[in-house]
């Protein structure tokens, strides 16, 4: 199931699966954390692509092919070409809503996210969701590559995993302190450093990826799994007397962690078995291919049910206008991948980190996704 490039099948599929945990989260089923694990899941996989990347160029440096600075530049013209253009159109697109409305171009604190920093403003300063707050989770992914880019890039590629694994205890120490006091913290709770516990883990798989090492035997990883789904889906509840939002919000993100590990570690060795198949499905593939487009835009589009009403005469009025909506969604991502971010895109062929990424065998992924108003970021 891989290419003659070594494409890794199958993590097409789970960005189009994410996606679209996220747009149900948001205009189906309210409040069961579908879009939280889509957004987790995202992170880890954008941490086993950038880590993979500046492993590999910082491996270049080290034999002498290439320096740091040199690298660290092709990283960021290799990330901006990816995650810029399309981003900032639909901040421009917000910017011509609110002049429209008559409203300030301030609103909804649109200057932080021009600048990156919308998780910053949704956690210390709105308190609340709006219009582009599903854009939060962007500037997260952007302050990971901010610290790992410089840091991978200048420390030997040997001392990569050491490196890694000192993110991951640090952003779990982070995440411990947090949930111990979490009727402290400000809500809705979307902070840096304990997400970038799920980069962390995806960079350690694509590390021991990359040193030819399987980190657990396929049974493990789905026992694995089958406990970080226990945790997320609160089976704690009924095993303990744990009441406190905390503790309890902790386990569901220890078990989102063990899940995203367990699917992190077990798509690439597992490349000919009947769940790689699955993933493979043509129009999953392709979802996954446009989901970054579709991530950015879904919010944006009404939600085609209010209108419901309006459509007595139809049997199902409100399940077939979800269904209208996603397909409209769908299309919109895919005029803009077919008309824009291809095109871009062909900007990155001379760029070393662009012939890196191809080496290190990952499709570029969903830079995190949004989370519904009625759950803070769980």
């Amino acid at each position: 199931m891989t290419n003659s490039k070594g494409r890794i099948a199958g993590l097409d599929g789970v960005r189009a699966l994410c996606v679209l945990l996220v747009f149900v989260e948001h205009f189906v089923l309210h409040g069961y954390n579908l879009g939280g694990l889509g957004v987790k899941i995202f992170f880890a996989l954008s941490g086993f692509l950038i880590v993979g990347i500046l492993h590999a160029q910082r491996a270049k440096v080290d034999a002498g092919r290439s320096a740091p600075m040199a690298e660290l530049k092709s990283f960021w013209k290799s990330r901006s070409l990816r995650i810029f253009p399309i981003y900032y159109l639909a901040l421009a697109w917000a910017m011509l809503m609110f002049a429209f409305r008559g409203q300030s171009l301030r609103s909804d604190g649109l200057p932080y996210y021009a600048l990156l920093l919308g998780n910053i403003y949704v956690q210390f300063k709105s308190h609340s969701w709006s219009s582009i707050s599903h854009l939060w989770s962007l500037s997260i992914e952007q302050h990971f590559y901010m610290l790992a880019s410089p840091l991978l890039l200048w420390v030997a590629a040997s001392q990569h995993r050491r490196i890694t694994l000192g993110l991951l205890g640090l952003a779990v120490v982070a995440a411990v302190y947090d949930f111990s006091h979490f009727e402290r913290v400000p809500q809705p709770y979307l902070p840096d450093l304990p997400f970038f516990a799920f980069m962390a883990c995806g960079g350690l798989v694509a590390l021991a990826r990359a040193a030819g090492r399987q980190p657990m035997a396929p049974v493990g990883l789905l026992v694995v799994f089958g406990a970080g789904l226990a945790l997320f889906l609160d089976v704690a509840l009924a095993l303990t007397s744990l009441t406190s939002p905390g503790p309890l919000r902790g386990l569901r993100e220890l078990g989102a962690l063990m899940m995203c590990f367990a699917i992190l570690s077990y798509l690439p060795a597992a490349q000919d078995g009947w769940l790689v198949r699955a993933l493979e499905i043509q129009p999953l593939r392709y979802l996954g291919t446009i989901s970054y487009g579709f991530y950015i835009y879904h919010y944006f589009v009404p939600a085609f049910a209010d209108y419901a009403g309006s459509f007595g005469w139809l049997p199902y009025a409100p399940a077939l206008l979800i269904l209208a909506q996603f397909a409209f969604t769908c299309v919109v991502a895919a005029l803009s991948w077919e008309l824009l971010e291809k095109r871009i895109l062909k900007f990155k062929g001379s760029s070393g980190a662009a012939k890196v990424a191809a080496s290190v065998a990952v499709p570029e992924v969903v830079p995190g996704s949004p989370q519904s108003p009625s759950q803070a970021a769980s």
